[in-house]
């Protein structure tokens, strides 16, 4: 029989070096799953449905509306703060949609808010994305899923 003595470390008992280590092998540690999902809700709480999106060169965001057009613009300004583009975005078309003469204007605008409310989900998407791999992200990750580390960094 052997025994085997390990000395576990939290994140914060690592060397600086090893802290480096452990933040360079797990930078993916915060998308290596559906991390989309919540962006996704927010969609659909407006009356949107994102049908799937692209990343860095290929940035894009299919989107379609699933709600009626007036309805979405009204959702976003109710649900996002003013500060966010899709607020700001939103109240700009509604002001459009009040001055529409026709259905052939109305069309018109629902098919441009769609494609600039997709290009702000696809910015979101990569900002989240980003962020996500950020040194600051993935410590936050490895400090607050408690992990247990050996001395040079690995998760054990």
């Amino acid at each position: 029989m052997k025994t085997i003595k390990i000395n576990l470390y939290k994140f914060n008992e690592l060397s600086e070096d090893a802290q480096e280590k452990a933040i360079e092998t797990n930078y993916d540690i915060n998308v290596s799953f559906d991390w989309w999902e919540h962006t996704y809700e927010d969609a659909e709480r407006i009356g949107a449905k994102i049908n799937g999106f692209g990343l860095d060169r290929d940035q894009h965001c299919e989107l379609q509306l699933t709600d009626d057009f007036k309805n979405v613009l009204q959702n976003i300004i109710k649900e996002h703060g003013e500060i966010c583009n899709t607020h700001k975005i939103a109240k700009m078309y509604l002001t459009e949609y009040n001055k529409a003469e026709d259905e052939e204007d109305l069309n018109d605008l629902e098919n441009l808010f769609t494609r600039d409310l997709g290009r702000e989900y696809a910015k979101m998407l990569q900002q989240e994305s980003e962020y996500l791999m950020t040194d600051e992200a993935v410590k936050e990750s490895l400090e607050a899923n408690d992990y247990d580390f050996l001395e040079n960094g690995k998760i054990y």
